[in-house]
């Protein structure tokens, strides 16, 4: 007996029907589990980047590996260099970052006519670099001791502040909300790709004047993504309706 072709397409649609659903069901549940426990994943993650600061400031083999990066980076300084790197340590740092934040802000309003993603990347920016601010004083890690430094560049920058690198959070943080707001626009790569650049020529720069650890660096990086993290979702769920958040 044989079988009709019209019969098996239609087994074979319904099949495939099937496992559309299957499919969408499976997404619309990994979506609402997301939702539901955004804030999951980042607080796990700041825990760890607390208890890394607190190894890594009592650890001593730890403590003499990032100091002998420095002291190598140290030789390998050029007046090029110096100027760059003294440039963003200025430019990024105290008032100044904060009118760079907000003259950033102020484009992104001016460039997609909405003052909401101004204020995305208000909050984002600020959010990524006051947790940045609160985790220096739960650490208190002393910075790199600048009289064993082979090119000090900035001698008079001490106290137990190192942990993590606020410069490096600032950039990181700015870099990912302007992204996010960026995202459905056409300029979404060279934005993603500028902001990456960006952030990691910052981190460099804090090895390079001898002001920050590697360690500090890293973990300026896993700090900003969490809090970025955590703070779009909370964005995301205040913004859904009550069914929208049961599902």
């Amino acid at each position: 007996m044989t079988t009709s072709p019209r019969h098996t397409s239609s087994r074979g649609s319904r099949a495939s029907s099937g496992h559309h659903r299957q499919g969408t069901g499976r997404r619309v549940l990994a979506g609402s589990f997301l939702l539901r426990h955004w804030g999951l994943g980042p607080l796990l993650i700041c825990a760890l980047v607390y208890g890394a600061g607190l190894v890594l400031k009592t650890n001593i083999f730890l403590a003499a590996s990032d100091l002998h990066l420095l002291q190598d980076v140290g030789t390998h300084h050029t007046d090029m260099g110096n100027v760059i790197a003294l440039m963003i340590h200025t430019g990024l740092g105290g008032l100044s970052a904060v009118v760079v934040l907000v003259l950033v802000a102020v484009a992104v309003m001016a460039l997609k006519r909405s003052v909401p993603d101004g204020l995305m990347v208000l909050i984002m920016t600020t959010g990524g670099w006051a947790a940045t601010a609160i985790m220096k004083v739960m650490v208190g890690r002393n910075r790199p001791d600048q009289n064993v430094l082979t090119d000090p560049l900035l001698p008079d920058v001490r106290g137990a502040t190192s942990y993590p690198s606020g410069h490096t959070a600032f950039a990181v943080s700015l870099g990912i909300a302007v992204s996010l707001v960026m995202l459905r626009t056409r300029w979404k790569v060279p934005v993603i790709i500028g902001a990456t650049i960006f952030a990691v020529i910052v981190g460099a720069s804090r090895i390079y004047l001898g002001v920050h650890y590697l360690s500090d660096v890293v973990a300026s990086f896993a700090l900003s993504v969490a809090v970025a993290v955590l703070l779009s979702g909370a964005i995301t769920s205040l913004q859904l309706t009550p069914d929208e958040q049961r599902r």
